[in-house]
């Protein structure tokens, strides 16, 4: 009987309750999405079987193809412009629009993880995503204009024990597992606890903290840093900097940039 109670979905209407299981094509232990897009279609994510659509009177298994493996979907939101994001178990963030599919994940896109659970949308449209390492926002934009390989990681709004979450697991176990309250805070678990705060107050631009340079050598040999810079003879052919950042508030986050003006373009 538990086993039962936990598997498939059940569509209310004023003709009482229709359910909708293994016959009707909806395979999977248990429904952890549900979600209507623009168009009005039905979409179902389970723990451990992938996507489905609801085509008619019954469930059809909907391939991802940059994921064919795909197992555990936690969280589904359709936005107004016809694009369905997906949070998943260990696939990172997924986006379905005009029959394409788009991936981001945290080995190579710069996501904090890829076990995704929440997603939520702001008043600005932005993306508010819960996740195994904290939670963290994005514009959909930039999603858009990334570019894997080309352009740089993404730089995403990062909210971690730094900025006063009390647990760095930031998951539910199904959806909606967080909201958007009538003022537009927005409310998402934090392991015993529940964190809330205001997408417009968390600031837009980080902070550029001043580098240290803590030494530099020429040729392998050290060289001494006056006030004024370095000065190294002409003929010199490899300078070394040794720096860092003086910022330990969160030091996973931090991200270094450097250009020789006169010398890099980029």
């Amino acid at each position: 009987m538990h086993k039962r109670a936990r598997a498939g979905v059940v569509r209310l209407n004023a003709e009482g309750g229709r359910p909708f299981g293994t016959k009707e094509g909806l395979f999977g232990e248990a429904i952890r999405a549900l979600a209507e897009d623009r168009e009005g279609r039905i979409w179902a994510g389970t723990a451990d079987a992938g996507l489905y659509e609801l085509d008619g009177e019954r469930f059809d298994h909907f391939l991802v193809p940059q994921a064919p493996h795909l197992q555990g979907i936690f969280a589904l939101h359709c936005d107004a412009a016809g694009a369905m994001w997906i949070g998943t178990d260990q696939a990172g963030l997924l986006r379905y629009h005009a029959g394409r599919f788009d991936q981001w994940l945290w080995s190579c896109d710069g996501l904090p993880s890829n076990h995704l659970s929440v997603i939520l949308e702001d008043d600005d449209g932005d993306l508010w995503i819960g996740s195994e390492n904290g939670i963290f926002g994005c514009s959909k934009h930039a999603l858009e204009r990334y570019q894997g390989g080309i352009t740089p990681t993404l730089r995403l709004k990062r909210l971690t024990l730094a900025e006063g979450l009390i647990h760095k697991v930031c998951s539910g176990v199904g959806q909606p597992a967080a909201c958007k309250s009538a003022d537009g805070r927005l409310w998402f678990p934090d392991g015993p606890a529940l964190a809330t705060f205001a997408p417009a107050t968390i600031p837009r631009a980080r902070r550029v903290w001043p580098p240290l340079i803590e030494g530099a050598s020429v040729n392998g040999v050290p060289a001494t840093l006056a006030p004024g810079g370095l000065r190294v003879r002409s003929g010199a052919r490899r300078i070394d900097f040794q720096y860092t950042s003086p910022n330990m508030l969160a030091p996973e986050q931090l991200r270094f940039r450097f250009r020789l003006d006169g010398l890099d373009k980029q």
